[in-house]
């Protein structure tokens, strides 16, 4: 059985849901509630739907070249709507600046990040999308949300909106 599931009793493996923290830091999963265990498979196959889904639009908006941390590094320039610092996007990835500059500087020879002098720091650089980063961005939510709304074509459960809404908020504040 593969680190991160449990047993469910019928063969099937199913996720654990609690870690729980030793002094060594090393973590013992502990299986869900039985009540959480439906909602976590589904959480969990969803999940997984995501990535796929945004694999799919990554590939048909920018080509293989785009990976999954450069496109989390496009979001959260986007999302800041402002120039940043290095220090402050590597923080917001959990890179080591080396990892983050190197990354960046991949994204810049493609034309989807520009770099600017900081003017508070003569030796820091401020980085924001370029007008290509945007246009990658935009094209990949396009294709994304495209893909999305074949799935949604048929009636939802009621309350199902109002549910995602409030598991993706509490998703967006763990991350």
């Amino acid at each position: 059985m593969a680190t991160g599931e449990a047993d469910s009793g019928n063969g099937r493996r199913r996720p654990a849901s609690r870690v729980q923290t030793g002094t060594a830091g090393a973590g013992v999963l502990e299986p869900p509630e039985a009540h959480l265990t439906s909602a976590l498979e589904g959480l969990e196959r969803l999940a997984l739907g995501a990535v796929g889904v945004t694999a799919n639009a990554l590939l048909a908006a920018a080509g293989p070249e785009l990976t999954f941390l450069a496109w989390r590094a496009i979001v959260e320039l986007d999302e800041a709507g402002h120039p940043v610092r290095l220090s402050d996007l590597a923080d917001r990835l959990h890179l080591s600046r080396p990892s983050a500059s190197k990354l960046v500087r991949r994204l810049e020879r493609r034309g989807l990040v520009e770099l600017s002098p900081n003017p508070e720091d003569g030796r820091g650089l401020l980085l924001a999308l370029s007008e290509r980063g945007h246009a990658i961005r935009d094209d990949v939510i396009a294709q994304r949300r495209a893909i999305l709304i074949q799935a949604l074509e048929a009636p939802l459960p009621s309350g199902f909106e109002e549910a995602l809404t409030v598991v993706a908020a509490r998703l967006a504040r763990s991350t």
